[in-house]
């Protein structure tokens, strides 16, 4: 519901949301959908022009992934570097 508030253009309920949506996917420890939700708040981030914390939420998201050996890893490397644009997931 966040990321639809924000693809919306209601950036800032999208993010109260999806913060706390991750608040309840660490309470039961969902690290994949954690890992999910990081990348598209990331996105949120980046969509109202907030690159540094687009940058530092994406990197939470890459560490899960790595430790998951989750194939959406080279996907959010791929936003950190900048060679990518983010798809909808």
């Amino acid at each position: 519901l966040g990321y639809a508030k924000q693809q919306l253009g209601e950036a800032v309920a999208g993010h109260g949301r999806c913060g706390r949506a991750l608040d309840l996917l660490r309470e039961v420890s969902d690290r994949s959908e954690q890992a999910g939700l990081l990348a598209r708040l990331g996105d949120a981030y980046r969509t109202v022009g907030e690159h540094a914390r687009a940058r530092a939420t994406w990197r939470q998201s890459l560490a899960i992934l790595d430790e998951l050996h989750d194939p959406g890893a080279e996907e959010v490397r791929s936003r950190l570097t900048g060679q990518a644009l983010p798809s909808v997931s």
